[in-house]
């Protein structure tokens, strides 16, 4: 079956990138014929004059964007939308419209776009079907204009999922829809061999941030490296040019392997905890200012997962939970479980077409 596939993908973020790769990856798994469609938050811009132009001709030769291309290469894809408009106006053709995983409910993060993400663009009578689609946050608090939006789009998927409980009550207090609770799709399989090759076991502490601006947690980091007699790796670590502009940094690959293959993870990022479990490695997570912990705090909890969480850099820092490992037989028992689930659920969108 022909299944177009929107979700955000084609951003410098690594968690991005592999869940999007996981979806299309569990689809064609499954014998469907899968086309990612080329729409970005970003607007391509217009570039003007020479000077312009020689920094769009820089930024497409360095390492960093070089090695996403790469990756982004994977993935069979529709011709690049300019905008929504056209988008709504040139479709891609499929059988199922699928709305993918990320935060494609987020407003914040979809602005004006917010529609689009809500598959207004797919043909009248086509099947319309939402995996693992999330909101970033607890409670709904947008303006009227927005809710009826919502609420009129969403009532015309034919099945709703969402990656944490939260989504799942928003969707169903706030727009009167049911949806099943169902994996991050990364999270559907056991590791990405053709992705990293054989992993070796290393003596290392993995430290990923989605910023290079948790100085307090990579310190935290740093230290508990020290005491457990690991070395330390920052792995989302960016070489920047003047004024940020980024030269290189670590590609889906890199990160893989280097989470894989340590002793010890600290994150604050779901994708980290999320490859941490799948590479099971033990790990530690903290709460930092501006992260949605909400899609964190849901996973850990059915896993039985809830002590590795922490609210501070001082309560992690004073915790004995270094030295305790993780009973990966018992959350491999949960996770099964919740495998399980998601998959049916996605058998379940093909019953409709």
């Amino acid at each position: 079956m022909k299944v177009s596939l929107l979700t955000i993908w084609r951003e410098p973020n690594l968690g991005a990138s592999l869940q999007a790769y996981a979806t299309v990856r569990v689809l064609t798994d499954m014998g469907h014929n899968v086309e990612i469609v080329d729409f970005r938050l970003r607007r391509k811009a217009k570039r003007k004059g020479i000077i312009s132009m020689l920094k769009g001709a820089l930024h497409m030769c360095t390492p960093y964007y070089i090695k996403n291309m790469l990756f982004w290469y994977r993935f069979k894809q529709t011709r690049r939308y300019t905008d929504a408009e056209d988008l709504c106006n040139n479709p891609p053709i499929a059988d199922l419209y699928l709305l993918g995983s990320d935060q494609v409910w987020n407003p914040d993060i979809t602005k004006d776009n917010a529609d689009v993400y809500l598959l207004n663009y797919a043909p009248p009578g086509k099947i319309k079907a939402a995996y693992a689609s999330s909101f970033g946050f607890t409670t709904w608090s947008y303006n009227e204009h927005l809710t009826k939006l919502f609420r009129s789009r969403l009532e015309a998927f034919s099945r709703l999922s969402c990656r944490e409980s939260d989504g799942v009550k928003i969707l169903k207090d706030t727009f009167g829809v049911s949806a099943t609770h169902v994996l991050d799709p990364t999270l559907l399989f056991n590791g990405y061999p053709e992705i990293t090759g054989k992993i070796k076991y290393k003596n290392t502490l993995a430290f990923y941030q989605l910023n290079n601006d948790t100085i307090e947690l990579e310190h935290l980091a740093k230290v508990k490296a020290a005491d457990l007699g690991l070395k330390f790796i920052n792995v989302n670590k960016k070489v920047t040019l003047a004024s940020n502009y980024i030269w290189n940094g670590c590609s889906v690959k890199q990160w893989l392997r280097q989470i894989g293959s340590s002793q010890m993870v600290v994150t604050h990022s779901f994708h980290g905890v999320a490859m941490s479990i799948i590479y099971k490695r033990n790990f530690v997570v903290v709460y930092t200012e501006g992260n949605r912990i909400s899609r964190i705090e849901s996973l850990l909890s059915r896993l039985g997962l809830n002590d590795r969480l922490f609210r501070s850099i001082k309560e992690a820092a004073e915790s004995d939970i270094w030295n305790i490992q993780i009973d990966y037989d018992d959350v491999y028992e949960k996770l099964a479980c919740l495998r399980k689930t998601s998959y049916d659920y996605i058998g379940s969108i093909f019953v409709d077409c």
